[in-house]
């Protein structure tokens, strides 16, 4: 009894030591939430605006309730989609990356749009001293900035069915503006060491976007009360008719084509400028688009003889973008690059190839 009585003590005291010495399991953590990095912002490139809605007093395309967006969409229904192959010529990746073989190919796929290019690189207006007989040998002779500028231009143009003289007369100037607007930028663009040459003449050629289809979708017996000016009195006119304004217009026309954010981005900026002045966050690369775009419009509705007869201080318009404020060094540059006579006789050609219905 008493061996048996030591024994049972003798266990007890050994899980009680046991219980004392075992190895501790450690306590279950609290569960921490997953923070997972938010994806690093692209670093802005020189002449980067931060997307923006329309200046205050202004009303934006993203304001619009749905309602309003399908009958807005139906308004422009008039205005076909231009092809897929317009979505590749204004992709940024394709602009900074594409070979001169690379876009002859995609534009031979288009047996219009290759005779198209042919024609016109043949045409008077790019003086060429032997006609090019493929769009291989185009793309060598004028570039791959260039010749995606015909591209777009010709697909502008047949985007807007033309049925009445008046209407074609103010497409035809609007036609002339982005053309002039993007051969402006191909000479002030080196000429400043910017950079984006490619991308900012697409959004030059597609800024004019919503003052076409603005022109296009109206109907003759309003066409008429139409005031010519691109500034506010226009753009109170479009968004008086329309329910927006014509650069709001034309981001509403490219975002319901789905085309690029960028261009779409910066070519509404450019509609904005003479309206509403340029963004805070502008760079040179936009003040320089805004610029092009203001010069083409006044040479082509023959308020600026030449640009040699540009004076920023003179021009009110210019003023309001903020140019004529610039002090002399660093506004010197910019007049020494839109003077001379090669830029004179390119911008003469570019107006009498339009005024000839080319």
């Amino acid at each position: 009894m008493a061996f048996l009585l030591a024994f049972a003590l003798a266990a007890l005291a050994a899980g009680a030591l046991w219980v004392l010495v075992r190895p501790r399991r450690p306590a279950p953590l609290a569960p921490v939430p997953l923070e997972v990095p938010a994806p690093a912002a692209n670093p802005p490139r020189p002449g980067d605006v931060a997307p923006a809605g329309p200046p205050a007093g202004w009303r934006g395309a993203a304001e619009l309730a749905q309602a309003e967006r399908e009958d807005l969409a139906r308004r422009l229904e008039r205005i076909p989609r231009p092809p897929r192959l317009l979505d590749q010529l204004l992709s940024r990746e394709f602009v900074n990356s594409a070979s001169a073989r690379a876009l002859a190919d995609l534009i031979v796929a288009d047996p219009v749009l290759a005779a198209r290019v042919l024609k016109t690189v043949n045409s008077p207006y790019h003086g060429l001293r032997q006609p090019v007989g493929s769009v291989e040998q185009a793309v060598q002779h004028l570039g791959t900035t260039a010749i995606r500028v015909v591209c777009l231009r010709y697909l502008f143009v047949a985007a807007f069915p033309v049925d009445d003289f008046s209407r074609r007369r103010a497409l035809q100037d609007g036609w002339a503006c982005s053309a002039l607007s993007a051969d402006l930028a191909q000479h002030l663009w080196p000429a400043l060491g910017l950079p984006d040459v490619g991308h900012w003449s697409s959004a030059l050629v597609m800024s004019w976007l919503g003052r076409l289809a603005a022109v296009a979708g109206t109907g003759l017996d309003h066409l008429g009360q139409r005031p010519v000016s691109r500034g506010a009195a226009l753009a109170a006119w479009e968004q008086d008719h329309w329910g927006l304004a014509a650069p709001e217009l034309g981001r509403f026309l490219m975002g319901h084509w789905g085309l690029p954010e960028a261009t779409l981005r910066d070519a509404t900026a450019i509609a904005w400028a003479p309206v509403a002045g340029l963004p805070p966050t502008a760079g040179d690369a936009l003040a320089a688009a805004a610029l092009c775009a203001h010069l083409a419009d006044a040479l082509v509705d023959a308020r600026l003889p030449n640009l040699a007869a540009w004076e920023p201080a003179a021009d009110a318009e210019a003023g309001a973008l903020g140019l004529a404020h610039w002090p002399p060094e660093r506004l010197a540059p910019w007049l020494a690059a839109l003077r001379g006579p090669a830029l004179d006789q390119a911008v003469r050609r570019s107006l009498g190839a339009w005024a000839e219905g080319l």
